[in-house]
C-alpha cells in the first residue's frame, strides 16, 4: 500500500529548477512514509503543454507502472502552473482557468505559483537562464526556512503565494510548528 504523486511543473528535464522548491516544500513542511510514498516529477517543458500527448503519456505510464504494487497503491496527479501576469493580461488569466477545467476534469489537482515559483520561493523574479542555478543555491542553502508557510496555503491567487501546501496538505502529514 502506498501512494503516488505524479508532479507535472512547467520546467523542463534539462533544468529542473521547479523540483527543487517543490522537494525542499515537502522535505521541510511534512512528514511521510519514505517506503510507502513515491514522487514521480513529469517535465512539461513550458506551461502550454499540459495537455499534449507526450505528457499524458507520460503521466498514464506513471500510473500505470505504480498501480503493480497493488490495488491499495493510489496515484494523484498535481499539476503546478506559474500565474504569470493573470491580473493584468487576459490571456494569463484565461490560460489559467482552461487549465484548472482541465484538471477538474480529469480529476488532477490544480496547483499555482503568483507569478511565478521563483516571485514565491524567493520573492523575486529569476533570469530564465539563472534559474537552475538559483534553484540550486536554494536548496544549498536550506533557503526554505525563511518561507512562510502561510504564502503556501493561500486560497486565491495573491502577490507571491501560492497554493501548494493547501494540496499537499491532502496527501502528507505537516511537521509541528510548520
Amino acid at each position: 500500500m502506498g501512494i503516488q504523486l505524479i508532479i507535472c511543473m512547467e520546467a523542463n528535464k534539462k533544468c529542473k529548477s521547479d523540483y527543487f522548491y517543490i522537494k525542499d516544500t515537502i522535505e521541510f513542511f511534512y512528514n511521510y512514509d519514505h517506503a510507502h510514498t513515491k514522487f514521480t516529477q513529469i517535465y512539461m517543458d513550458g506551461k502550454g503543454n499540459y495537455r499534449k500527448a507526450n505528457v499524458v503519456n507520460e503521466i498514464e505510464k506513471a500510473i500505470r507502472e505504480y498501480s503493480v504494487n497493488g490495488k491499495d497503491s493510489k496515484s494523484y496527479v498535481l499539476y503546478f502552473f506559474d500565474c504569470d501576469a493573470y491580473d493584468s493580461k487576459p490571456e494569463d488569466a484565461s490560460f489559467l482557468k482552461e487549465a484548472e477545467k482541465y484538471c477538474e476534469q480529469n480529476h488532477y489537482r490544480f496547483g499555482w505559483f503568483c507569478r511565478d515559483v521563483e516571485d514565491v520561493y524567493l520573492k523575486k523574479r529569476v533570469a530564465d537562464t539563472e534559474k537552475k542555478n538559483t534553484a540550486l543555491q536554494f536548496t544549498k542553502k536550506k533557503k526554505i526556512t525563511d518561507v512562510k508557510s502561510s504564502d503556501l496555503r493561500s486560497k486565491t491567487y495573491g502577490k507571491q503565494r501560492s497554493n501548494i501546501c493547501s494540496i499537499l496538505d491532502d496527501y502528507l502529514q505537516r511537521k509541528d510548528n510548520r
